[in-house]
């Protein structure tokens, strides 16, 4: 009896120091789930400073229109300045300084892209991303997208417009007839009437430089001059061999289709 009291005696203090041993394993595990929580606290108060204030962001500039930070090897347009604000169409730029702009809005805080004025936009081919909401319930009326995008996922998707928005996306022409098949249903996408075209063999963006849409009314913006490695642009002509010019003022009013073709002379 004394020997069997003995080998339970030393099995049940075995068993209490396992426990215990496993009691301490667990709040150590405990300590550092709630450092790892505090941590993560810390660095959401340090960095909620520029997501509520976007001139707060540690890679924020500003041009003369646009509230701009750096994001990856190129620039994102957040917002748009006070001088931005007055005007009634905007042509976002592709780069700035020497930096593709591929990204549009600002995920954080207030919509720095809200405007009264603001009618129609210019979205250049090098922007890859928006954020969805970036022209949610702005007084836009068109939004002129120049990408020729795989049809599996439409460029004019990327933006969230509310329900009953009158809203128009202008796409390049022939991205628009190629894909008859997915915008045949969609009321608010349009083909543009107004084509820029490079003019020269494989170039980017399916060849067009520039589009816009303009339903009777005249042409009231067109593009800074297109350039070219070894080239020096020789205007915009109505045909592609470069015999007759086209040349811009704000009577032009396009009966139907306008296609230009930039002229290349060798350097």
């Amino acid at each position: 009896m004394e020997f069997g009291g003995r080998i339970l005696t030393t099995f049940l203090l075995k068993g209490d120091s396992r426990m215990g041993k496993a009691r301490y394993f667990n709040k150590f595990v405990l300590i550092i789930i709630i450092m790892c929580l505090l941590v993560c606290l810390l660095l959401s108060f340090s960095s909620c400073g520029y997501m509520d204030d976007l001139k707060g962001h540690p890679e924020y500039f500003e041009t003369d229109l646009f509230m701009c930070y750096t994001f990856y090897e190129g620039v994102c347009i957040a917002g748009l300045t006070d001088a931005a604000k007055e005007l009634t169409e905007i042509v976002f730029p592709a780069e700035i300084d020497g930096k593709p702009v591929n990204k549009l809005g600002y995920d954080y805080g207030k919509n720095y892209m809200m405007s009264e004025n603001l009618i129609k936009v210019f979205i250049p081919s090098s922007v890859e991303f928006s954020y969805e909401k970036v022209f949610y319930n702005s007084s836009i009326k068109k939004i002129i997208i120049n990408t020729v995008s795989p049809p599996c996922r439409p460029r004019y998707y990327i933006f969230e417009l509310p329900l009953f928005s009158e809203t128009k996306f202008c796409i390049p022409f022939d991205e628009y007839v190629n894909n008859d098949k997915i915008y045949d249903n969609v009321s608010n996408v349009f083909p543009a009437n107004i084509s820029f075209m490079y003019n020269y063999p494989d170039a980017i963006n399916g060849g067009y430089y520039w589009i816009d849409r303009v339903d009777n009314d005249r042409i009231k913006t067109i593009p800074e001059n297109p350039t070219r490695v070894g080239y020096e642009f020789g205007g915009w002509y109505t045909e592609t061999d470069g015999l007759i010019e086209w040349v811009y003022n704000d009577e032009n009013l396009p009966s139907n289709r306008l296609t230009v073709y930039a002229k290349w002379i060798e350097k």
